[in-house]
Formats: C-alpha cells, sequence, structure tokens
C-alpha cells in the first residue's frame, strides 16, 4: 500500500536527459513520500525505483518494502480494489500533513 508515482510536468522521456535541478527536485519529493510510507505503513525500507520502461515519460517509484518481492512490478496486482487504494491514499495524504505538508498536499 502507498505506492507512489512521482512525476514532473515537463515530458522527459529519460531520466538522465532531466536537468540536475528537476532530479534534485524529484528525488526532494519522492524523500518526503517516502518519509511519510514509512510513518504511514510501517514498511521494512522504502525503495525508490527509476524503471522507465512502461511510458516514455520520467517518473519515479516510491515502493514501501519488507522483502525485495514487494518491488517487482510484474507482480503488482492488475486489478486492484478502489477502495483499498482510495484508503491508502488517506493514509498516505494524513501522514504527509503531519509531517508538515499541508501547503502542498491536495484534499482529498
Amino acid at each position: 500500500p502507498g505506492h507512489t508515482l512521482v512525476v514532473p510536468v515537463d515530458e522527459i522521456d529519460h531520466w538522465t536527459d532531466c536537468p540536475p535541478e528537476l532530479l534534485a527536485h524529484l528525488i526532494g519529493v519522492a524523500r518526503e513520500i517516502g518519509r511519510a510510507q514509512h510513518a504511514a505503513f510501517a514498511p521494512r525500507r522504502v525503495a525508490l525505483l527509476v524503471v522507465g520502461d512502461e511510458v516514455p515519460h520520467t517518473h519515479l517509484h516510491v515502493v514501501g518494502m519488507d522483502t525485495l518481492a514487494d518491488i517487482d512490478l510484474s507482480l503488482a496486482d492488475p486489478a486492484p480494489d478502489p477502495a483499498a487504494l482510495d484508503a491508502a491514499a488517506e493514509t498516505l495524504r494524513a501522514a504527509l500533513l503531519d509531517l508538515g505538508h499541508a501547503d502542498r498536499v491536495p484534499a482529498g
């Protein structure tokens, strides 16, 4: 629960083509989401993945993990329960608010 994508507004195909300032910003956003995931879901670790195979638009996966299998994207549920997704999003949103990000967290 809580697997989140960090996606820049600018459509850049490959992360190595991102300007350094944009990469730094994306990593900073991913860090705060990872901190919130850790607080909200208590995974053993929070992983950061840059894969780039699914779509031609740079994005970072922030994924709570207890084992390496948790970051195997091929094992992701292809039809997750929408109510479970909404609940995880609300839990993550609350954790981000608790971490002081009210100015950046949209209402549910």
